[in-house]
């Protein structure tokens, strides 16, 4: 490496070069990542959109999206396991008090 006095440098001289091939790889591998990150973050943005609604609208077979489709599924299998079915209560002999105070008691 050459080192240049100031007064040696003038507008034709090449002070430095770069590994073009070099730059443009990384150049690519950062837009792909910017675009996965993207992506990911227009799924989670649907996903939260979903999970208000109550809905699934995402493709299970997708391997894109099939991740939050199951993890909607799992959320939403699990929340049904707190829901208490006050029909079935009251044929087992349970007052509309009592099936209130066990419904006050799951959602805790």
């Amino acid at each position: 490496m050459k080192v240049y006095n100031l007064s040696e440098i003038t507008d034709s001289k090449i002070l430095f070069t770069t590994n073009g091939l070099e730059s443009e790889l990384q150049l690519e591998k950062i837009n792909a990542q910017i675009d996965i990150f993207s992506r990911r973050i227009e799924l989670l943005s649907l996903a939260e959109e979903n999970a208000t609604n109550g809905t699934n609208y995402f493709d299970r077979y997708s391997e894109e999206e099939s991740e939050f489709y199951n993890k909607l599924s799992a959320a939403y299998i699990a929340r049904k396991e707190f829901n208490v079915d006050k029909e079935f209560l009251k044929n087992q002999g349970y007052d509309d008090k009592q099936i209130e105070e066990f419904a006050k008691g799951q959602k805790k």
